[in-house]
């Protein structure tokens, strides 16, 4: 929709997902998507003289009265199999590690995992206090427990993925964040080791991919993202859209290492993508 709320442009998506517009730079546009099989989604804002060149929109499909009643069914069901006095370990423990109690919270999620063994979510965030106490081995085999009770279990699937990074296990890590993103499509953390592992595969399409889902989502702390997807982005000779996720990856995470960096390939890309343009332009 244009500024006056007048349909401007309607459009069916190509084969590759897509759908390309010619916009006015200076205008502000609301994009709307919508179809017999998605959830209709709106975004607001979209402004092409900001860098908003290129806009991910994350679509979800429709789920049918039965289909929603067996979702919250299932989950339900899994909410009441555990003990009451699990729940309440597990509450002290996350009461304990926020505080900055690791041992003691160490204890509180061993007892709710000995009450309840098959308490994914307390394997969890056993396997991140040790972590952070300096316990990789152990840590990794709390990861490991809660995927083990549970297969669909996103968060400790995204733990394991960071460790195999760490590892520089970037095959390891790309599979494991990859199987975080088919039980939660919206994870950032793993969209996030997904966009890294790819990166140092030489995979650049999806790091691109990766960090543009991420983007239409919050994602504070994972301003990187687009500092990889705009060297990928150079790396398949894309000047133009390089530049833009440098400027986003500034405006995100300034402070960055990276910054630095990230400033000075700007203005070297805007140097060389003007006079490209100046010699190939009509005479």
């Amino acid at each position: 929709q244009d500024p006056t709320g007048g349909t401007f442009q309607e459009q069916m998506p190509q084969s590759d997902g897509q759908v390309r517009m010619t916009v006015c730079r200076k205008s502000i546009y609301r994009l709307r998507v919508l179809g017999p099989t998605i959830e209709e989604a709106i975004l607001d804002s979209v402004q092409p003289g900001n860098g908003d060149s290129l806009v991910t929109v994350v679509l979800h499909r429709k789920l049918s009265k039965e289909q929603r009643k067996a979702q919250e069914a299932m989950v339900s069901a899994h909410s009441l199999r555990v003990p009451n006095k699990a729940r309440k370990q597990l509450a002290k423990g996350d009461t304990a590690m926020k505080k900055g109690k690791l041992a003691e919270a160490e204890k509180y999620y061993l007892k709710a995992i000995a009450i309840y063994p098959q308490y994914e979510e307390a394997r969890n965030s056993l396997g991140v206090v040790l972590m952070r106490e300096g316990k990789k081995a152990e840590g990794q085999a709390a990861f490991e427990g809660a995927v083990a009770v549970n297969h669909n279990y996103a968060p400790a699937q995204v733990n394991l993925a960071k460790i195999a990074f760490d590892d520089r296990r970037f095959d390891d890590a790309y599979t494991l964040a990859r199987q975080a993103l088919k039980n939660e499509p919206l994870n950032a953390g793993a969209l996030f080791v997904a966009a890294e592992a790819a990166f140092f595969k030489g995979e650049y399409a999806d790091t691109v991919s990766y960090t543009r889902t991420l983007h239409s989502i919050p994602h504070e702390q994972y301003g990187l993202a687009h500092y990889l997807a705009a060297k990928s982005l150079e790396a398949q000779h894309q000047s133009d859209a390089a530049i833009v996720e440098y400027q986003t990856f500034l405006e995100e995470d300034p402070t960055d290492p990276n910054a630095k960096r990230a400033r000075e390939l700007v203005t070297l890309l805007q140097a060389s993508v003007g006079p490209a343009r100046v010699q190939g332009a009509p005479r």
